[in-house]
């Protein structure tokens, strides 16, 4: 059955927003708070991960439910792009939204005003920011997971393996972190469906010691795939990766099902990059041309595979070493024959995907919850290290934001540009209110040009002298989806809701 929310529609999802954010933007800086979490099995979390806690909050009333999905959505969005950012984006949102909210114009053309405006910002942005160097790799990850230990090994697996080597976090047996470099190979396609996961917290599907099928051919058939699953069976084997170039739906579905009842443990992977996995893993591509069959002799295997939404990892691939040097010098020698910029380029990102390795990171705290904080902080930073490497930083601790208010919003011109600059300000602002820090900090940061509070040590600073750095990345994605979701909310006038769904406080 089907509820119509029409007149209080958009008061009840504005109210599920601030729900959502007023939980989640007490995490915010250096001195933010933590979030208790009790999962369905009964265990107790505690985290101050934002997409992480948004993503755990349902309410009961539905229409408040939707503002509270749209508001994750915000957050996963930024995740997404930059890896990090995510409280900071859901502040924006909700600020934008509540405050667009408060005037009478909210016409098409105003909305479209406003994302002229942050294309503007995003501009001032790029005129202040820096690239980083590699001895600012370790302060921007720092920034990030207010570790110092984490920020060390970080700096020093990045400047080992490059900003876009494979890195995977996993558990250590004893409170630690520490890292190694082992044999494998990354692709940028991740898994085909989310059913398949093993790690639902942090949305993976990891199997050990794992037969792999490669195939060009589509796999489209269960018959064809029967004889070789089966003889997996006999040598009690319920692992198999798949990496294939199309799947059809009832493939998936089966080993869905499979899955679900505990008969198979699989990996599916949609991907046409085969060529490097075929190299470390043994494996035979099969083909509609080559003729070959699914079978037990044309697997290859692997010690380890990790996948996820938008990548998939193989580790410790059991070809024989040779195989693997004799395709890496076959591919120098290519390099050196080729004409084509295009081609060079291709062959060097083989080249190093088979000579880089990955980098294996062991984390672990005093209890699971704290290994579980520790693992989240540690992504983010790695992915807010990548960010800040891609585009250059800006200064953190939401002074970027703050000084483009001051500066280009000191005497605004009409009540759009008024709230624009009441928006950029609001990360500073409860950046401030978690320390618990008094609002004549705001007055002093008014008359200074370049320093900003640092609420860790409580002093004035200059922030880029100190590493506190934000990766400019994170801040434009935050901004641009805070507003691009707010306008999509501003157009809603009505909501439909199917009142059977069962929603979760």
């Amino acid at each position: 059955m089907k509820k119509l929310y029409e007149k209080d529609a958009i008061d009840s999802i504005n109210e599920g927003v601030n729900k959502v954010v007023n939980i989640v933007k007490k995490t915010l800086g250096g001195r933010g708070k933590n979030v208790i979490i009790k999962d369905s099995a009964g265990g107790i979390h505690i985290i101050n991960d934002g997409v992480t806690i948004a993503n755990q909050i349902e309410l009961d009333n539905q229409a408040q439910d939707i503002g509270a999905s749209l508001t994750k959505k915000v957050a996963q969005k930024t995740n997404e792009q930059a890896g990090d950012g995510t409280t900071t984006s859901i502040l924006l949102f909700q600020k934008y939204v509540n405050l667009m909210n408060s005037i009478t114009d909210r016409s098409r053309q105003a909305r479209e005003a406003m994302e002229q405006e942050v294309e503007s910002i995003c501009k001032e942005l790029n005129k202040v920011k820096k690239e980083i160097s590699e001895s600012e790799i370790e302060p921007v990850a720092r920034i990030s997971c207010l570790n110092d230990k984490m920020a060390k090994v970080i700096s020093d697996v990045i400047k080992e393996i490059g900003k876009d080597g494979a890195i995977i976090v996993e558990d250590a047996q004893k409170p630690t972190i520490s890292y190694n470099i082992e044999k494998g190979i990354k692709i940028d396609d991740g898994y085909s469906t989310p059913y398949l996961i093993t790690e639902s917290g942090g949305q993976k599907a990891i199997l050990t010691d794992v037969p792999v099928l490669l195939s060009r051919k589509k796999l489209d058939d269960m018959t064809a795939l029967m004889p070789m699953l089966e003889d997996l069976a006999k040598v009690n084997s319920r692992r198999i990766a798949i990496f294939a170039k199309e799947i059809s739906d009832d493939v998936l579905t089966f080993f869905v099902v499979n899955k679900v009842q505990g008969k198979m443990n699989p990996i599916i992977v949609t991907t046409s990059d085969l060529n490097e996995i075929e190299t470390v893993t043994g494996a035979k591509i099969i083909t509609e041309e080559n003729g070959l069959e699914f079978e037990l002799d044309n697997l290859g295997r692997a010690g380890k595979i990790v996948v996820s939404r938008d990548s998939s990892t193989v580790i410790d691939g059991k070809a024989e070493p040779s195989r693997v040097k004799g395709k890496i010098d076959h591919l120098k020698k290519l390099l050196e024959e080729a004409d084509e910029t295009a081609d060079k380029y291709e062959l060097q990102e083989r080249i190093a995907k088979l000579s880089g390795g990955v980098a294996v990171i062991k984390i672990a705290g005093n209890n699971d919850q704290e290994t579980q904080e520790q693992k989240l902080k540690m992504e983010d930073a790695i992915n807010a290290v990548r960010s800040a490497m891609d585009e250059g930083v800006v200064e953190g601790g939401g002074m970027a934001l703050w000084r483009i208010a001051k500066r280009k919003y000191s005497k605004p011109d009409n009540e759009l540009q008024e709230i624009m600059s009441e928006i950029l300000r609001a990360p500073l602002i409860q950046l401030l209110e978690n320390a618990e820090v008094e609002s004549t900090v705001i007055k002093e940061l008014d008359k200074v040009e370049n320093l900003g509070y640092n609420v860790v040590t409580g002093q004035y600073e200059n922030f880029f002298d100190k590493g506190i750095l934000d990766p400019i990345k994170v801040t434009k994605s935050a901004l641009r989806n805070a507003v691009t979701m707010g306008n999509m909310l501003l157009t809603s006038e009505a909501a439909i809701v199917d009142i059977t769904t069962k929603t979760k406080k």
